[in-house]
């Protein structure tokens, strides 16, 4: 018996990569889902997009990604996409339970794109989630470390932080 996949198709930005290139932007996650759904075939399609632009990833209080928990406990969706595993989270923990336990109770499919993670078949790579996940949260508090380190030296050195000059002419 085949049984149909309804995706939610969930996209996200945080505000700190609207400075990157096309490959990080909501259409081009998009892209990159839609061609996975046509590609697995007929017994897919998407339900909905839920689309969080401008959150941070390193916690899952983000409106579309808490309307697409609601419309999974609701079950108008069953398999949930996002172009890689960062999409979803940054926060290891949070990734890891939503992953491994939360929709494998549910009977939920989850599918990394590039990532190459799919929970409906066996592959190796879903052996390498927790790996992932734990990188995507080190790069995270790396990047943040790093932006504190760079702002705490501007400051020892008096050099102004603010966005606006604090003066006119």
């Amino acid at each position: 018996m085949n049984e149909k996949y309804k995706v939610a198709a969930y996209l996200r930005l945080s505000q700190e990569d609207g400075d990157k290139d096309i490959s990080d932007s909501i259409v081009s996650q998009k892209n990159i889902i839609e061609r996975k759904v046509e590609e697995l075939g007929k017994d897919f399609f998407i339900a909905d997009y839920y689309i969080d632009d401008g959150y941070t990833g390193l916690n899952t209080d983000r409106p579309d990604f808490k309307r697409m928990i609601q419309d999974v406990e609701k079950g108008n969706v069953n398999c949930v996409i996002t172009k890689d595993l960062s999409r979803l989270s940054r926060n290891s923990f949070e990734a890891n339970y939503y992953i491994e336990l939360y929709f494998l109770e549910r009977e939920i499919r989850y599918i990394s794109v590039l990532d190459n993670v799919d929970t409906g078949i066996k592959n190796s790579n879903n052996d390498m989630i927790q790996f992932k996940t734990l990188i995507n949260d080190w790069y995270s508090k790396d990047i943040s470390r790093k932006i504190k380190s760079s702002v705490w030296a501007r400051k020892e050195k008096g050099m102004f932080l603010g966005a606006i000059a604090p003066f006119r002419i």
